[in-house]
């Protein structure tokens, strides 16, 4: 599997209202890519730092639904204007062991 990490900086005040947006209006987008398999956030609604963690099955997939994509564009276009600073993108792969 592949992860797409991006940490971001959000007013705290708007935290709340990026959570909704996230969970009414990107999750089902992500929900609706090629190979999509999980969202997990970390939030530090303290800061309003928080770190995003997409993961894929393949990383075509992942790539797929890079930041040229139409996904992305319609998914960040709901949040960006909650940015205080430019969101860091990484992406990975994923490997779990237990």
């Amino acid at each position: 599997m592949y992860a797409r990490v991006t940490t971001s900086q959000v007013d705290p005040s708007k935290a709340e209202e990026v959570e909704a947006i996230m969970q009414d209006i990107v999750l089902p987008i992500l929900r609706r890519q090629r190979g999509f398999k999980n969202y997990i956030s970390f939030v530090d609604r303290a800061s309003g730092k928080a770190i995003t963690v997409t993961v894929w099955e393949t990383e075509e997939d992942r790539t797929a639904s890079d930041q040229s994509s139409e996904y992305y564009k319609e998914a960040i276009a709901k949040v960006i204007p909650f940015f205080k600073t430019q969101p860091i993108v990484e992406n990975y792969e994923v490997e779990i062991y237990s």
